[in-house]
């Protein structure tokens, strides 16, 4: 991202300050017809993308140039037609309709456009994969076998992607962005001005800073607070682990395994109630379930997740002998407790999403109390020009995510409308042979290649699109057929070898990218297992009578430990090759088996950790503390 000086950085400014007021506008009064707020949306942001964002290595770091400048400016021309010929737009009829010349004209400049956007801001691999759709679109008709389709011409290919209003640049997932997604940016963008970040350390240093392997637990629960909010692992990692990643190399963790901690925490506050990732709102569109539903869903397995990951970190600074910080390190604990009044914005969407008001109205009620809390303590004050870089920060981070949706809305409309989507569901079955299991495996690997090849919103939009449908036509429930998708898509984001957020971490700690993936890949090993877990029991996606939930959790937080105990090889002592194998055999079948064989299996693991801790206790108590 360039850094903006004079004129044009004035202008960038004014700009993106307006475009999140015009869209919390639109959030509280509603005033603007879908069509016109999705184009609106892309006219506002395209612009400064191309202004901020250099075409390449050597661009000016601090102007645009002229060719930016030009597509900045036909950027908005190609939303605007768009946006004044709504009501026109409305009343035509799809692939049926004649397309205008200029819709023509206008439509490819649009793709364009949004294509050199992606290859910029997002990932080359998605305007590859976009470009490839779309030339599917023309060759489809000489292909054999599942890739045959009976063709379109350019004209109607530019009119699926410009001018239709549930697939293509100006689609349903254009929609979520213009409205669910950048309400909660642009909250978070209010949190960090508001210093609510250096909170969640002070809270996690204060806490768990003086335990065993402090500084490593202190990066799971501040970047997994920090990351339900951001929504973003790589931001987040950037955010908190300027922070943990040095605290940790400083007490003694390898820098691979500090920055692996921090992309593994940073991924996991997408996987996290009450906001979760930005990927949960596309969910609630696409299966038409309330987000406070989702949200409620994820709480068991976002609780298990973090669990598995301190764990991890426990048992390794056990192994390395690696101590907490010091006590005059630390924050004052009530002090600390006197800050907790910078958590109301988080409990008052919470609220306001309970009570069964729209995700916009929350996100905007925590913007508000944000500013309100602000007033609190001097060093927290929201005064004009924080409220103003706020605003400017929130339609910044926008951009990717806007970008990429729009992006994923033409790679859906391909498939869609060329029939794709069901000739791949036809061999997807073909290969798992109906049988669940394989079927469950095939989509994992889908949704993790897509995962660390794309953004999660747009892996998860794509997945949801090809795989989701199987897993139901296989009889998963709808929320646990996207649910499952919605994992992996973000899972896919510390898996090698692209294991993108590791490598942001790994860039502030300067270790290995490779080694660093790895490590993340390790740390989450019990992430990987998760979800079989929860498509086979659906109490731990809070479904089911209390007592069943009640076990399940149990049983999954019993499991998680002995894998856990199995990976690291410390089940409260040093165990050996056999014994690691045996721990994770037992974990999957108390994840796994159902009925009395997991209420037996439950109570012996129970006995024996007991009995065992106790022993073991007795004679190292250091590794308890």
């Amino acid at each position: 991202m360039r850094k903006i000086e004079g004129f044009y950085g004035i202008t960038v400014k004014i700009l993106a300050i307006f475009t999140a007021l015009i869209h919390l506008y639109a959030a509280g009064f509603g005033v603007f017809p879908l069509r016109v707020m999705r184009s609106m949306h892309l006219m506002l942001l395209l612009p400064i993308c191309f202004i901020i964002f250099p075409a390449n290595k050597k661009s000016p770091k601090k102007n645009p140039t002229l060719f930016d400048l030009l597509l900045a400016v036909t950027s908005i021309i190609v939303a605007l037609y768009v946006m004044i010929n709504y009501k026109y737009l409305q009343i035509r009829w799809l692939l049926s309709s004649p397309v205008l010349p200029i819709e023509i004209i206008l439509g490819s400049i649009n793709i364009l456009l949004l294509l050199e956007a992606t290859r910029r801001v997002v990932t080359p691999i998605l305007t590859i994969l976009s470009s490839v759709c779309l030339l599917y679109l023309f060759v489809g008709p000489i292909l054999p076998g599942m890739f045959y389709h009976s063709g379109f011409s350019f004209a109607r290919i530019v009119e699926l992607m410009y001018l239709d209003s549930d697939n293509g640049i100006y689609g349903l997932f254009t929609g979520i962005s213009a409205t669910y997604v950048i309400i909660f940016v642009i909250f978070g963008s209010f949190l960090r001005e508001s210093k609510a970040d250096g909170m969640f350390n002070d809270l996690a240093l204060a806490f768990a800073g003086g335990t065993v392997g402090g500084p490593a637990k202190v990066a799971v629960v501040s970047s997994g607070l920090f990351g339900m909010i951001s929504g973003m692992g790589t931001a987040n990692v950037y955010a908190t682990g300027s922070f943990t990643i040095p605290l940790m190399k400083k007490m003694g963790y390898r820098p691979q395994f500090a920055s692996a901690v921090e992309a593994v925490a940073s991924t996991g506050g997408q996987l996290m109630p009450p906001i979760l990732g930005m990927s949960a709102f596309v969910m609630s569109e696409i299966i038409g379930i309330p987000y406070i539903i989702i949200a409620k869903t994820a709480v068991i397995i976002g609780v298990l997740y973090f669990l598995s990951i301190g764990l991890m970190v426990h048992w390794e600074a056990v192994k390395e002998g690696l101590k907490g910080l010091p006590k005059k390190n630390l924050p004052n604990k009530n002090q600390v407790i006197k800050k907790f009044y910078m958590f109301l914005p988080i409990l008052v969407i919470v609220y306001f999403l309970i009570k069964g008001y729209s995700p916009l109205m929350a996100g905007e009620a925590g913007i508000i109390s944000t500013i309100l809390v602000s007033f609190f303590r001097k060093d927290t004050f929201l005064g004009l020009k924080k409220i103003l870089n706020a605003l400017e920060r929130g339609a910044k981070n926008t951009i990717m995510i806007a970008v990429s949706s729009a992006c994923a809305g033409i790679i859906v409309s391909v498939i869609i409308n060329s029939g794709l989507g069901l000739s791949f569901g036809s061999i997807f079955l073909e290969i798992g042979r109906g049988m669940l299991l394989p079927q469950l495996f095939f989509t994992m690997v889908l949704c993790i290649i897509l995962g660390f090849s794309l953004p999660a919103v747009a892996a998860y939009i794509i997945s949801a699109t090809l795989a989701a449908p199987i897993l139901i036509h296989l009889g998963i429930p709808l929320l646990t057929s996207h649910i499952f998708c919605f994992y992996f898509a973000i899972i896919g984001e510390i898996t090698p070898p692209v294991a993108v957020v590791a490598y942001a971490a790994a860039n502030i700690s300067g270790s290995d990218p490779v080694k660093t993936g790895f490590e993340a890949a390790k740390l989450a090993t019990s992430a990987f297992i998760l979800p079989f877990a929860f498509v086979y029991d659906s109490a731990l996606l809070v479904q089911g009578n209390f007592l069943e939930i009640f076990i399940s959790t149990i049983s999954a937080i019993v499991a998680i430990y002995i894998i856990v105990s199995g990976v690291q090889g410390y089940f409260i002592k040093r165990v050996g090759v056999m014994n690691r194998i045996v721990l994770i055999i037992y974990a999957l079948l108390l994840l796994f088996l159902q009925g009395r064989f997991k209420v037996i299996l439950l109570g012996l693991a129970l006995v024996i950790i007991i009995i065992y801790y106790f022993i073991i206790r007795s004679k190292n108590k250091k590794i308890f503390i």
